[in-house]
């Protein structure tokens, strides 16, 4: 059972990682295109959609440290259970 805990643990985290990764490129990718974006719209349009681009990267940051705590989470939780899978094996001998 502990070792079954373990290994899905050891599976989302990577997976959430993964997730980290992709949201990453993403704020990179967006940051270029908002800047190429930016000489050629009017001041007023700039405006608006630099404040709406800083609220969707304050929110993607935020999902980043969401996602990445909660990868250091699932793997702790993984070690920890590790560790309880070997108690018991000891125990069972």
């Amino acid at each position: 059972m502990y070792r079954e805990l373990a290994s899905l643990a050891r599976q989302v985290s990577g997976k959430l990682q993964n997730e980290v990764n992709a949201l990453s490129v993403y704020q990179l990718r967006s940051q270029g295109l908002l800047e190429e974006a930016n000489h050629y719209w009017e001041i007023s349009a700039k405006n608006r959609v630099n404040g709406a681009f800083l609220q969707l990267q304050s929110k993607t940051r935020e999902n980043i440290i969401n996602l990445v705590e909660l990868s250091d989470f699932l793997k702790h939780l993984s070690e920890l259970a590790e560790q309880l899978a070997l108690q018991e094996e000891r125990r069972q001998k």
